[in-house]
């Protein structure tokens, strides 16, 4: 067999194996309809509940998808140390972390917890939040016999606490969520950073159950320069669901409050539930069913990538 006669074998042996070529280096890649996406707002192993996937397993999926950015977000644990060590395992996406103030990080809200996180190697802490799960007004309205952590003390006053947090966001460009206080709680939040003239307070999930903001609230909101975090979760749990407890919001409903203050909203999936979704597949169906609402690629784009990028500290 000569050469000519070896090359063609082995190019019909290649052929026939099914094995797909390697790209060279620099070969542009189909642009995806999720280019640039960043989601800060979803859950990944290891977390001390069941995820349905780890948070590697999230940052290589988002990566093919032609995300730009996730922030991870454990109700629990901090994660923006484990990002410095991902960033090096799944180079090409940008990945951070956040702390949530609930009571693994002590009894009451600890300010010191937060100086750590933003000391971190890395700088990738870019979200503090205000408790969730432990926060006084979830806990007393889901009538939970658990211990809580005040951000108030009850009589429309934010605790000096809270302001200080607030201000350690502040100096150090990152973003402050209220987590699952209260509509009232949060707009007196709101207030605050507008007053201390603040840029990054983050309304968490004012679409959802318990948490759910009038229109007039969401304009006081942005009215006062807050950002408005849509949680897409709530259009996938319901009784046919994982999540079979809390009903589902309906599209109609959904697109009445992101037409409140788009300018001021951005969008993110909360996903990460064993059972769900998983968060690039509920990123992708969020973003067709607005732009089959009538929401303008433009609008997406903003929602989607330009205004959560901005709020994690990235130029556009």
């Amino acid at each position: 067999m000569d050469r000519r006669q070896f090359l063609a074998a082995a190019t019909a042996a290649y052929a026939a194996s099914g094995i797909t070529a390697v790209k060279p280096a620099g070969a542009s890649a189909p642009r995806s309809d999720l280019a640039g996406v960043c989601d800060i707002h979803l859950h990944a192993a290891p977390d001390s509940k069941a995820r349905s996937l780890s948070e590697y397993d999230m940052a290589q999926e988002a990566k093919a998808a032609g995300y730009r950015a996730v922030l991870f977000k454990s109700n629990d644990f901090s994660c923006h140390d484990r990002a410095y060590l991902l960033r090096q395992a799944v180079p090409g996406i940008e990945l951070f972390g956040s702390i949530v103030l609930n009571r693994a990080t002590g009894a009451t809200l600890n300010t010191y917890a937060v100086e750590k996180a933003l000391a971190t190697t890395g700088n990738l802490c870019r979200t503090v939040w205000m408790p969730t799960l432990d926060a006084e007004y979830a806990v007393r309205t889901f009538k939970q016999n658990t211990p809580f952590i005040r951000v108030s003390d009850g009589n429309g006053k934010l605790l000096p606490e809270t302001l200080h947090i607030m201000e350690l966001c502040a100096q150090a460009d990152v973003a402050f969520a209220t987590g699952h206080s209260s509509p009232t709680e949060s707009l007196l939040m709101a207030q605050a950073a507008h007053d201390m003239g603040f840029k990054k307070c983050i309304i968490t999930h004012p679409n959802a159950l318990i948490w759910k903001m009038s229109p007039a609230q969401l304009e006081r909101a942005a009215s006062l320069g807050a950002w408005i975090e849509f949680c897409y979760l709530g259009r996938f749990w319901g009784e046919d669901s994982a999540m079979p407890t809390y009903p589902r919001q309906s599209l109609q409903e959904a697109t009445e409050i992101l037409r409140v203050a788009p300018e001021r909203t951005f969008i993110t999936t909360d996903l990460g539930q064993v059972g769900m979704p998983r968060p690039v597949a509920g990123m992708r169906q969020a973003r067709n069913e607005l732009l089959k609402a009538g929401f303008s690629a433009a609008c997406l784009k903003s929602m989607l990538s330009d205004t959560p990028a901005y709020l994690i500290g990235l130029e556009k």
